[in-house]
């Protein structure tokens, strides 16, 4: 098996278990990825604000996109065939494809907006489920894996070194707030020390 294709499922399964309310609408996962997106790219653009600490934006880097790809993870699962969603009847789930390939030189503003208007023409009811699908797989292929590797190319780390750490520091942060009970605080606060205090906790 491919080596993204089994880290993206071992990802896809740490997402279901943070998933604790199978009710919310997709769109609050949209929220979400908007959300993240933005802090992301925020992220990238305060290196000139870390001065020499530049492992330590790195870092920031890194939990920012692993925190978009929680959000994509989960629009896909409340979407209909996901696990979460609340159409059991319909098995056609989006198949999510992050590959260096897809890499394109569009604005991310541009990319999420793609994502947020084929899933807002979803929930809106303009087609029927198959031709959405393929929109909304369209737009997150492409969105995902270009911001994949607009973070690779930012910190210099290879394309799925970036992908597998992300996630990795997703599960990490995510697996310690369960453990704590904090899983719907904002994590806008957080510092490195409190990111380490989380990483002890699982150890």
């Amino acid at each position: 098996m491919d080596g993204h294709l089994r880290c993206q499922m071992d990802f896809t399964s740490h997402v279901l278990k943070a998933c604790l309310t199978k009710g919310l609408s997709p769109a609050f996962f949209l929220a979400g990825f908007v959300e993240e997106t933005a802090e992301l790219i925020e992220a990238i653009e305060a290196i000139d604000d870390k001065g020499k600490n530049i492992e330590e934006w790195k870092l920031k880097v890194i939990s920012e996109l692993g925190d978009m790809l929680w959000y994509t993870h989960a629009i896909i699962e409340h979407l209909p065939g996901g696990k979460m969603s609340t159409n059991g009847c319909d098995t056609m789930k989006i198949d999510l494809k992050i590959v260096v390939e897809n890499e394109v030189k569009t604005q991310p503003l541009l990319l999420i907006g793609r994502v947020a208007g084929a899933v807002k023409k979803h929930l809106r009811g303009d087609r029927d489920w198959p031709i959405m699908r393929e929109r909304i797989q369209t737009a997150l292929n492409v969105s995902v894996s270009s911001l994949v590797a607009l973070t690779a190319s930012c910190i210099n780390w290879d394309f799925g070194q970036v992908l597998k750490e992300a996630m990795n520091s997703n599960i990490i942060k995510v697996e310690a707030r369960l453990r704590l009970n904090t899983i719907r605080g904002d994590g806008a606060r957080e510092t490195t020390d409190h990111v380490k205090e989380q990483q002890k906790i699982l150890e």
